[in-house]
């Protein structure tokens, strides 16, 4: 389940000037890569998420709202703040 004013993001650029950079035809482009997400089975993520590029959320985690995931999120827990972190353990 996905919230309302979610957000996920894949892009990203390198925070080398020189890296991030490149001289095609004359003109300065900006060089960016994609890094998946992957989202786990029976996940709930509640409103103004926001995921990072690269984030791995686990099966039957729960992101609670307003949280910032910058970091990959383990199966069954309690995500949240800014960054996330883990609040605690789900139980069954």
């Amino acid at each position: 389940m996905i919230g309302p004013e979610v957000k996920i993001f894949s892009g990203n650029h390198s925070l080398i000037p020189s890296e991030r950079m490149k001289i095609v035809d004359g003109k300065m482009q900006l060089i960016s890569k994609a890094e998946p997400v992957i989202i786990g089975d029976d996940v709930w993520i509640c409103g103004n998420v926001t995921i990072c590029p690269g984030v791995t959320v686990g099966n039957r985690a729960v992101i609670a709202a307003g949280s910032v995931v910058t970091k990959d999120v383990p199966e069954g827990c309690l995500v949240g703040s800014n960054p996330a972190k883990v609040i605690r353990q789900i139980e069954e």
